[in-house]
Order: structure tokens, then C-alpha cells, then sequence
């Protein structure tokens, strides 16, 4: 049931299926550079837009009950640590992009909230809301996804903390300390009015954000169907030790939200970029983007401003290197979907009995073992349309050469393991391994099937 939510109705994967018949139909070769790209693109846009309207229509009716001043009141009720927590809590439920939460943090600062608090809330409320998180899910599975949530969390409770522990107070800028509150009562609405609220945020928000999925995704699809793989393993791939540091640098300037960066990242995956380094740009887009720190230096002194900068940076540094060092055990912990993960050289590929790193469970691996020795063809993948193509390639292979056309899409990330396959979507003819990593032809498929079944 988990699966077919995350695949079906999250990652809808039938809108996959159906692009790229849609586009088969009409003459496009969906495993072309052009066909990929323009299902892609189609694929993402569509689902990403659904996505984004259904949950900020579910996430503005959850805004509704926690307005500004009721947030103020309840960040207030707490000390120490726990505000910094609570702070970054109701970051979640707030703005989706950092231009929208510092007019809220100024609001808040203004207010006699402490500083630290007011930080916490600034760096949660960009970098990880409901949104994001199941907008994650849809991609990378739910652990994934609330890893990332969970760590962007632990960034915003530390750096608010440490600003806090610094006692820079006097580095706000002096019209937002001598501004006085006015502490105004909240009207209290009713459900209809609620609803009207979630339906004008999802028209307001739709507005703004929408350029932004079409240039994210656009960027996605030229990445994903035209940039070498080998380009992106050298910049951002295992064997480049700053690539974390370039990823979260590249990602600064940007300015994007989260859902303009998902294609980004999806697409940098399947190509090979490590898991943290494609975390960390996107953690480097939503959190310090070049014009929220233009406004943000309206309402800080430069000191201030660069101390933020500081831990920010430096907090998605250390969770972009701690992904990568340990993203073998990640995937395997998570079974996130291996037709996205594309790290490591083919000579690793052949040398490494496990993707995994030697973590999978015994029992797993010897019934996966045991598996492999089967007759048969099987597609070794999560269901992303380049496996799906590598399955109709072979079944028109199958049906040309009058073989029984029965396959196996083997998409248990365990089994998967046992193949020592690194690299998604793979071809398995009797339990050998014949091709992985690319999509073949019917032509090439009947090759394959000649020479094996010699």
C-alpha cells in the first residue's frame, strides 16, 4: 500500500506511462534525446504543478490556524532551546521561499522575541515546509525526504542557538528594535472563510511559483536527456571531494523555492551527482538565495547578515558530506528508488559486490542470490521511464524472436543489490547481467538475446 501511494499517487507514475505512450503515438521516440526530453519535461510540469496546488491548498487551510500573532504568542510561551524547536516547527507551516518569511521574521523581531528565535524560524521556513516534504517524497521516498526535513530542522535549532549564544542584538538595525508592537487580536474565521483563504493562497502562490517549475524542470530535462553523465560524475560525483562546497555555492546566488529545484536535483541524481551534494544545493537555493539576502540586509547590520551566512553555509556543507559518506547505508536504510542514483565508475561498478557496502541482511541477500540463479528475463529498476522503455524494447525483442515475452521488473532494491548493479535500468537474461545503465534498442535487445540463448 505505502509503495503504490508513493509511486502511483505521489510520483504518479502512470502519468509517466501515459506521456510517453501519448508521445509514442505521435511518432516521438520517448527514449530519443528529444521524445525524453519533452516527456520530462510534460511529465514533471504536470506533476509538479497537481502537487504544488493540492498541498498548499491542504497546507494554507493548516496556515489559517496559526496566523502571525498567533505564532508570536506561541513562540513566546517557551525558553531556551525549546523556542528555538518550536520556531522551527512553525516554519514548516509557513511562506514557501525566504522573501516571504522576512517580512514575518522582521515582524517577529520587532515584537521582543529573542533573536535566536526569530533566526530559527528564518532558516526553517524555506528550507523544509509540508510542501517540500511530500513533494520529496514523491521523488526520493518518505525516509529520504524526512531525513532531509529532519536535518534542515537540527541547521535551523543550531544556527539559531549559536546567534542566540553570540548576543548580536545590537546588530539589528535600529527602526526594528525601537519599533513597537501592536499586539492586535487575530479575527477569528470561520470554515468557509478558511477555505476561501487556501483557495486565494493557492491562486497567489500558483502565480509566483510557476515560472519557477518550467525554468527548474526545463533546466531538469536538458540535464537529464543532454549533459553527459560523465560531466556531472567529474563535478559532482564521488571522486570530487569539493563538490558539496560547489554545489552549495552554485546553489546561492539562485533564486528559486523548493519546487523549482526538485527537477534540478531529480535530474543531477540520474546523472550521477551524489545524494548530500545535490541536498546541499538545494538547502543552498531555498535558504540563501542573493535576493533574500538583499532584503534581509534592510533589517541586519553586514555582521550579523555574514554570521548567518556563515552557519548556514556551513550547516548544509556538513549535511551535504555526511549524506555522502554515508549514502550507500542511506539507500539501503531508505530503499529509495535506484533509478535515480547513477554515482561511481563502471570499473567500481564491476569491482563492487553490493551497492550497499556489505549492509544487506543476510536472509536478503541470499534469497536475492538465489533469485539471480532463475531463468528468465528480468528489468532490474524502479519503474522511471527509461526502465519502462528497456521493458518494451524487450518485449518487441521477445515477440520478434518468438520468445515466451513474460518479464520480471524487479524493482526490490534488495534483489536489486544482490546484481551488483550500481546504475539503473539493467537487463538480466538468465541471470547474467547483459546491459545496465542505458536503454537499448529492440535491435540491440535481439543481439543480446541471440548471443545469450545461443
Amino acid at each position: 500500500m505505502g509503495k503504490f501511494i508513493t509511486d502511483q499517487i505521489l510520483g504518479m507514475k502512470w502519468l509517466n506511462t501515459l506521456i510517453g505512450n501519448l508521445l509514442g503515438t505521435l511518432g516521438l521516440d520517448a527514449t530519443s534525446r528529444i521524445g525524453g526530453s519533452i516527456q520530462f519535461f510534460l511529465y514533471d510540469v504536470i506533476k509538479i504543478t497537481v502537487l504544488l496546488c493540492v498541498l498548499i491548498y491542504l497546507i494554507s487551510y493548516i496556515q489559517s490556524y496559526f496566523p502571525p500573532e498567533r505564532s508570536k504568542k506561541i513562540m513566546g510561551r517557551f525558553h531556551g532551546i525549546w523556542a528555538n524547536c518550536i520556531a522551527a516547527l512553525l516554519g514548516t507551516v509557513t511562506p514557501f521561499c525566504s522573501c516571504s518569511s522576512i517580512p514575518l521574521f522582521i515582524g517577529f523581531t520587532s515584537a521582543g522575541l529573542p533573536l535566536g528565535v526569530t533566526f530559527s524560524f528564518l532558516i526553517s521556513s524555506p528550507m523544509v515546509d509540508l510542501g517540500s516534504l511530500v513533494l520529496l517524497m514523491s521523488i526520493f521516498g518518505a525516509k529520504v525526504a524526512i531525513l532531509y526535513v529532519v536535518l534542515g530542522l537540527v541547521i535551523a535549532v543550531a544556527g539559531g542557538t549559536l546567534i542566540e549564544k553570540l548576543h548580536m542584538e545590537n546588530q539589528v538595525e535600529e527602526f526594528i528594535r525601537r519599533a513597537s508592537a501592536v499586539d492586535i487580536a487575530s479575527p477569528t474565521l470561520t470554515q468557509k472563510e478558511r477555505l476561501v483563504y487556501a483557495k486565494d493562497q493557492v491562486a497567489e502562490t500558483f502565480k509566483k511559483v510557476f515560472p519557477y517549475i518550467l525554468i527548474g524542470v526545463g533546466i531538469g530535462a536538458v540535464i537529464h536527456n543532454w549533459i553527459p553523465e560523465s560531466w556531472v560524475v567529474a563535478v559532482l560525483g564521488s571522486h570530487n571531494p569539493f563538490g558539496v562546497i560547489l554545489a552549495t555555492i552554485i546553489g546561492i546566488p539562485m533564486y528559486a523555492d523548493i519546487f523549482g529545484t526538485i527537477p534540478i536535483a531529480e535530474a543531477l541524481l540520474g546523472k550521477g551527482a551524489q545524494l548530500g551534494t545535490v541536498l546541499a544545493f538545494m538547502m543552498g537555493v531555498t535558504t540563501l538565495s542573493l535576493p533574500s539576502m538583499i532584503m534581509l540586509r534592510k533589517a541586519v547590520k553586514p555582521k550579523l547578515l555574514g554570521v548567518f551566512i556563515a552557519i548556514c553555509a556551513l550547516g548544509i556543507i556538513v549535511v551535504g558530506y555526511l549524506f555522502n559518506l554515508f549514502q550507500g547505508f542511506i539507500l539501503y536504510l531508505v530503499g529509495v528508488k535506484m533509478s535515480i542514483f547513477g554515482f561511481g565508475k563502471k570499473k567500481e561498478e564491476q569491482k563492487q559486490p553490493c551497492c550497499c557496502g556489505g549492509s544487506c541482511t543476510p536472509e536478503a541477500m541470499q534469497a536475492a542470490e538465489a533469485e539471480k540463479k532463475e531463468s528468465g528475463i528480468k528489468i532490474l529498476g524502479g519503474g522511471c521511464a527509461k526502465c519502462n522503455a528497456l521493458e518494451a524494447a524487450t518485449v518487441d525483442a521477445l515477440r520478434e524472436l518468438g520468445m515466451d515475452t513474460t518479464i520480471d521488473h524487479v524493482r526490490d532494491f534488495e534483489k536489486i543489490a544482490a546484481y551488483g548493479v550500481m546504475t539503473t535500468p539493467a537487463l538480466v537474461v538468465d541471470g547474467q547481467v547483459v546491459s545496465y545503465g542505458k536503454v537499448l534498442k529492440k535491435d540491440e535487445v535481439i543481439v543480446i538475446l541471440k548471443k545469450v540463448r545461443a
